[in-house]
């Protein structure tokens, strides 16, 4: 488990801080992050992919859950090899696949319970041949053992 703390000066207030100033989308609150914990713990069913099927059919614009790349990178780069090949699990409709293929990665396997996201998501980066896209449940992984170099998680 990674933890991560924010220091005072990262934050614009006294009740949030904003995970890219240039984008009022990514602003975090203490309301919004106990909201998604407790919408984790009691009502909707996070582990169920018609919840997401849903959910993505609705809203099928970008999301950023938690921290971005630009957040997590720096805390880990110093284990990063170049060229190396990471597995993405709930990956979400982040833009986070993008931005580790920019920050030395070669491929990003990238899997979903979210049948209706994956088909999102293939669409979206149908030009990227690096980002690959499938619905999976990371509980059940059908590749082989030690195909990846890195498995990425924030959240599942």
């Amino acid at each position: 488990m990674v933890i991560f703390f924010m220091s005072s000066d990262e934050y614009d207030d006294e009740n949030s801080f904003l995970m890219n100033e240039n984008d009022p989308k990514n602003r975090i609150t203490m309301e919004s992050i106990l909201e998604r914990l407790t919408r984790c713990l009691v009502g909707n069913d996070y582990g169920d992919a018609e919840y997401w099927d849903q959910r993505y059919n609705e809203s099928p614009e970008e999301y950023e859950w938690f921290m971005s790349w630009k957040y997590v990178f720096p805390a880990i780069q110093q284990y990063i090899k170049p060229n190396s090949i990471a597995l993405n699990e709930g990956c979400g409709n982040s833009p986070m696949p993008l931005e580790m293929l920019q920050n030395g990665f070669s491929e990003v396997y990238n899997i979903d319970i979210s049948s209706v996201l994956i088909e999102q998501m293939k669409f979206k980066y149908k030009n990227n041949s690096n980002l690959k896209w499938y619905t999976m449940d990371c509980t059940e992984l059908t590749f082989d053992d030690n195909y990846f170099d890195y498995v990425v998680d924030k959240g599942t």
